[in-house]
């Protein structure tokens, strides 16, 4: 004694629905003798949970869990006259509905990092319900998942070459010179398409009396979880495939690289209509040096999906394009007179130390600026904090 339920989708090509794109579909079900059905409802729903666990291993755990819901729409099937469905009969009830456009991509995501355990689910299904007349217990629920993927951003990085660098003074004792390490690096385009190219040259110059054991690239995807409005998690993950490794490179010596991947088409970043979770991504040069010294490591940031552009947004990137553009004619008239501009790394040289602290001074209070303002609007349907006793 039962209820029998199929749920059939029309999927687009690739499996994978689009913001605003129609669900349609069947929904074919048969309920054995004995059972009286009042109605059956079936409705398209988007749920986003976020659990973030504070020191998982203590018994003085702290567990924040927030939800949102994205879409909840439904239809009431019943049968003519509003008579009970009959038993033992066969049904089918065709569906169509429309996902709304601001919503988020499917994400499910678990992880333990240091002091903190996450787990993320995105979802959206179709679930029929079926009511039970009288017997509230024996209401059955069925549901099959669909997958979402909205790959839009509003670019705030340059789509054309622009260069990286990060440089490293070791402390060596008994030397008159310094020790350092330089890393440069040119990407082509910070903006990248879903299942596009990514290009990146970069040289390392090792001016110690070292020899610097390897050099690693790899690309990495970063998430930002809202705990609650003051308490944002990151973590990171490294994606396979998508790395290299070199060798050593002798004291004194500089190499020279450049790498050519090509994306899955399922990275994109998600920074909008989500107020859970924004995921990015960055490639990460690693030069690895001998112990005790720490590594050096050049963190070059990316932005992955189909571009969107608004006004404000493309003003300014013209401007960061205009201010290349005026260093390039500089740079090219200064070639003209008998003293050549200086290279990259003179350049870098030239720098001192008080810049460079006031610089890193800036950037942190940027970055607090930033946070404050995305938590300041961070609202979700749900947020409960239990303590673990």
């Amino acid at each position: 004694m039962g209820i029998y339920c199929a749920t059939d989708i029309h999927t687009p090509p690739g499996g994978i629905f689009a913001p605003g794109s129609s669900v349609t579909g069947v929904v074919r079900y048969t309920i054995d003798e004995g059972i009286s059905v009042d109605e059956v409802i079936i409705s398209l729903k988007g749920v986003g949970k976020l659990v973030v666990e504070k020191n998982p291993r203590s018994r003085y755990s702290t567990i924040y869990i927030r939800e949102e819901e994205h879409v909840n729409v439904a239809t009431i099937v019943k049968t003519d006259d509003n008579q009970l469905i009959k038993c033992g009969k066969k049904y089918e009830t065709e569906f169509n509905f429309t996902l709304p456009v601001k919503i988020p991509s499917s994400l499910e995501h678990k992880k333990l990092q240091g002091k903190y355990e996450v787990a993320i689910h995105i979802y959206y299904n179709i679930r029929t319900k079926f009511i039970v007349a009288g017997r509230f217990s024996l209401n059955k629920k069925f549901t099959k998942e669909i997958k979402v993927a909205n790959t839009e951003i509003t670019p705030t990085l340059l789509m054309i070459p622009n260069i990286h660098g990060q440089r490293r003074k070791l402390f060596q004792p008994f030397r008159k010179a310094y020790s350092i390490v330089n890393i440069k690096a040119t990407v082509q385009s910070s903006v990248l398409l879903p299942g596009g190219k990514l290009e990146i040259t970069y040289e390392v110059q090792n001016n110690t009396n070292l020899v610097v054991e390897a050099i690693k690239t790899n690309l990495f995807v970063a998430y930002d979880f809202y705990a609650s409005k003051t308490h944002i998690v990151k973590q990171t993950r490294r994606i396979k495939d998508l790395e290299s490794k070199s060798g050593a490179v002798k004291s004194r010596d500089s190499f020279k690289s450049s790498c050519e991947f090509m994306l899955p088409p399922d990275l994109h970043n998600i920074t909008r209509y989500s107020k859970l979770v924004k995921r990015g991504y960055f490639f990460l040069i690693t030069v690895k040096l001998p112990s005790p010294y720490h590594d050096v490591n050049l963190r070059i940031p990316l932005e992955i999906g189909n571009p969107v552009y608004n006004t404000v947004v493309s003003n300014e990137l013209h401007q960061k394009a205009d201010n290349l553009a005026v260093k390039d004619r500089y740079i090219e008239s200064a070639g003209t007179s008998h003293d050549p501009p200086p290279s990259y790394w003179q350049s870098i040289e030239d720098i001192d130390a008080q810049s460079l602290v006031e610089d890193g001074l800036k950037r942190l209070s940027l970055s607090d600026d930033d946070g404050n303002e995305s938590n300041a609007a961070n609202k979700t349907i749900k947020t409960t904090v239990k303590k673990k006793l």
